[in-house]
């Protein structure tokens, strides 16, 4: 009796990745600013996001690699605050870690403020206060790298 219901979870689950990737196509191709952000926000309250906070460390490189991606066009669309969220609260240090590279590498405009405000909770584990210094300073070094010279 069990092997029909993970049978029938198993082709929700491609049929939801299936309809992932055409979103992401959609999302990337999609010029305007609000219609991303709708997509972002679709993404988000799916509970797709959840799921794919918790594949960020998984053994299977393919479901990591579908989950950085869904993620990945979430924080571009503004939809960062389940990554944020993820970040206070995971059980998993290591998730915790890869949305702050996930995050710091998406160059959302805001990350740097939410970063910093979460640097300086003491509730953190010390790893993850370090790694938000560490995009903190990776951030800053890009955008003074693209910033160009004044003269």
């Amino acid at each position: 009796m069990r092997r029909p219901m993970f049978a029938t979870r198993r082709r929700v689950r491609c049929t939801i990745f299936t309809l992932t990737g055409a979103l992401r196509s959609r999302a990337r191709c999609a010029k305007d600013r609000e219609r991303r952000r709708r997509i972002g926000a679709a993404l988000s309250s799916s509970g797709l996001a959840t799921e794919a906070i918790d594949n960020l460390t998984r053994e299977s490189r393919e479901r990591t690699y579908d989950a950085f991606s869904l993620l990945f066009l979430m924080s571009k669309a503004g939809e960062v605050q389940p990554l944020i969220k993820a970040i206070e609260n995971h059980p998993d240090i290591g998730v915790r870690l890869a949305v702050i590279r996930l995050l710091a590498f998406s160059n959302h405009p805001d990350i740097i403020s939410a970063f910093r405000s979460l640097a300086v909770r003491g509730s953190l584990p010390s790893e993850v206060r370090s790694a938000l210094m560490e995009a903190i300073h990776q951030i800053g070094s890009q955008a003074h790298e693209r910033t160009p010279a004044a003269g």
